[in-house]
C-alpha cells in the first residue's frame, strides 16, 4: 500500500491524539503501514509540516527527530478539526489578510489624493473666508457709524 501525505498525516495525528501528552515515534507509525523508503520521506514531510505550524515538538535526543509529541496548541486544534481543515482555515485567513491589505492600500491611495486636493484648495478657501470676514467687519463698522 502506497502511503500518501494525507493518510500519513491522519495516522500520525490519530496516534498523537491517543497518546497525548506522551509522544510517539513517527518511524514506527509509518513503517507499520508501509515499510518503504518513500514512506519515510512522506513521514518526514508530514513531520515538517506539523513542526512548521507548531502543532508538534521534537523531544529527546536532538539527533533523533522521529520522536514527536503534540504541543498544547496542537492538541487544542487537532482535537477540534482535521489537519486538512486547519490548513484550509489558514489559507482562508491568508486570503482574507491579502484582501484586507489590498483594500487598505487602495484606501490609502485615495486618502493621499484627497489630502493633495484639500491642500491645493486650502489657500483659496482660506482667502475667500478671510475676504468675507474683512467685508463683514467693514459693513459692521459702516452700519454702526450710521453711514
Amino acid at each position: 500500500m502506497e502511503l500518501t501525505e494525507k493518510k500519513a498525516a491522519e495516522l500520525i495525528i490519530d496516534h498523537l491524539l491517543q497518546d497525548y501528552p506522551n509522544g510517539v515515534y513517527i518511524t514506527q507509525i509509518v513503517e507499520s503501514v508501509s515499510p518503504t523508503h518513500n514512506s519515510h520521506n512522506v513521514g518526514s514531510k508530514v513531520r515538517l509540516k506539523l513542526l512548521d505550524y507548531q502543532l508538534i515538538t521534537t523531544a529527546g535526543d536532538p539527533g533523533d527527530r522521529s520522536f514527536i509529541r503534540l504541543t498544547v496548541k496542537g492538541f487544542e486544534i487537532l482535537s477540534k478539526m482535521t489537519f486538512e481543515e486547519y490548513q484550509e482555515s489558514l489559507r482562508i485567513e491568508a486570503d482574507e489578510k491579502k484582501e484586507r491589505d489590498r483594500l487598505t492600500g487602495e484606501k490609502l491611495a485615495i486618502d493621499v489624493l484627497n489630502a493633495r486636493r484639500v491642500y491645493k484648495s486650502y489657500w483659496w478657501t482660506f482667502g475667500i473666508a478671510l475676504s468675507g470676514l474683512i467685508i463683514s467687519i467693514i459693513l459692521l463698522i459702516l452700519r454702526i457709524s450710521g453711514k
